[in-house]
């Protein structure tokens, strides 16, 4: 579980410390896994809080919150091993 929360962007680590009501990391694994599925699941809250930030040169960044969804099945994935 630290490795993905070290892995996120300081403003997801923020997001998931104030949705967790304090340190995210003192949270069990079980918990830490229903948390982070009911905010993935939630599509309005990334949406109005999320800035998109575009590049140049035809590049596409994935939103903040891609990556947060990709991280999660990632985690969701070694955790079933």
């Amino acid at each position: 579980m630290q490795a993905f929360y070290h892995g996120l962007s300081n403003n997801t680590r923020e997001t998931l410390d104030v949705a967790a009501r304090g340190a995210f990391l003192s949270l069990t694994i079980t918990q830490a896994t229903t948390l982070v599925e009911k905010m993935a699941s939630n599509q309005g809250w990334s949406e109005e809080r999320t800035p998109t930030h575009k590049r140049g040169g035809g590049m596409h960044q994935l939103k903040e919150v891609d990556m947060l969804a990709i991280k999660i099945d990632l985690l969701m994935k070694r955790l079933d091993k």
